[in-house]
């Protein structure tokens, strides 16, 4: 665990009872339950200041004009720095109105939205928090459908980070993953360190929020398809609007086996699908779309793989797994 953070499996308030890194404590909220922001706030309820750097001179040391240390007060009144050489027009934001707009205006508008976990690294360098929405998951499905809405702030770098990601950030090395994952999924946003970042921030929230609650709709949607059984005469009728027959086979004999291949291939899958499901679902509406699905991301018919793949997202194979969502609809 990066920096020898203390752990706990509850999502109370945690203090490492020994000093972790450079002397400093760690602190962290553990846990996927629900976390009050009062509580987050007590993540960063430390005083930061910017101290000026100092360089040799001929009589000594003198102050830089535009290079600064972003620097936690200790209980003691010494300073720690969190980070070096900053420049003037850097901005040290107090974190907690981060917290406050996020409590105050994203809660109230998606009042399904909790915090879900957040903490410190490097002694207060680094803060990050993640919101999910309870419950939700496509029952019966062992899939993880997850996605968390996760802000960061390391003191030093460039900017703030915000953006949805699957992974559930315990440390360092979890939160570079989470970004990896959002910047994949096109999820994700960097904000400047400036005076008016709180704004942009809370406002790429909400942008990010109105998406995470949207796949939360669509996940009511999917879960609906749970309980609509497949029987013979349902499976013929997609495969037949799926995988349509040339009015002439014996003069499109390619098309027609790349047909009964596709056919076959959702067929096979859709039957397997009690391995990956709980025998509840596994011959139902969903199943039938997540076998159609599989078989269209990964068992389709394309020359080039890596068009497969491009076409699932944004071309015909996009388009296809819509077609079967809404036949599987009605």
């Amino acid at each position: 665990m990066a920096h020898n953070i203390i752990e706990g499996l509850d999502a109370g308030l945690l203090e490492g009872t020994e000093p972790t890194w450079h002397g400093m404590k760690e602190y962290k909220l553990m846990g996927d339950t629900p976390i009050k922001a009062d509580d987050v706030k007590k993540l960063v309820d430390y005083e930061i200041r910017t101290q000026p750097l100092f360089v040799q001179a001929a009589n000594g040391f003198s102050p830089t004009n535009n290079s600064f240390a972003v620097c936690r007060v200790m209980k003691d009144g010494s300073l720690y720095p969190l980070c070096r050489a900053v420049g003037r027009k850097y901005s040290v934001l107090p974190r907690k109105e981060i917290i406050n707009a996020v409590d105050v205006f994203l809660m109230q508008k998606f009042s399904s939205l909790k915090f879900a976990g957040a903490g410190t690294f490097g002694g207060g360098q680094t803060f990050f928090f993640q919101l999910r929405v309870e419950d939700y998951h496509v029952r019966g499905d062992q899939s993880d459908h997850q996605l968390r809405l996760t802000y960061s702030d390391t003191y030093g770098e460039s900017s703030h980070r915000v953006g949805c990601t699957s992974v559930r950030v315990v440390c360092n090395n979890t939160l570079r993953a989470g970004w990896a994952d959002a910047v994949a999924r096109n999820m994700f946003s960097a904000i400047r360190h400036t005076a008016g970042a709180v704004g942009k921030v809370e406002a790429k929230l909400e942008e990010f929020a109105k998406i995470h609650m949207g796949l939360v709709d669509e996940i009511a949607i999917l879960e609906s398809l749970t309980e609509k059984e497949v029987d013979t005469k349902t499976l013929d009728n997609f495969l037949d609007q799926m995988f349509p027959m040339p009015e002439d086979p014996g003069k499109h004999v390619v098309t027609v086996n790349r047909m009964k291949k596709g056919r076959d291939k959702v067929t096979e899958l859709f039957e397997k699908s009690s391995e990956t499901m709980d025998a509840r679902i596994a011959t139902s509406k969903y199943a039938l779309l997540q076998a159609y699905t599989d078989y269209s991301d990964h068992h389709s018919y394309y020359r080039d793989p890596g068009l497969r793949w491009q076409e699932g997202i944004s071309g015909a194979g996009a388009d296809s797994k819509d077609r079967a969502r809404e036949l599987l609809l009605v």
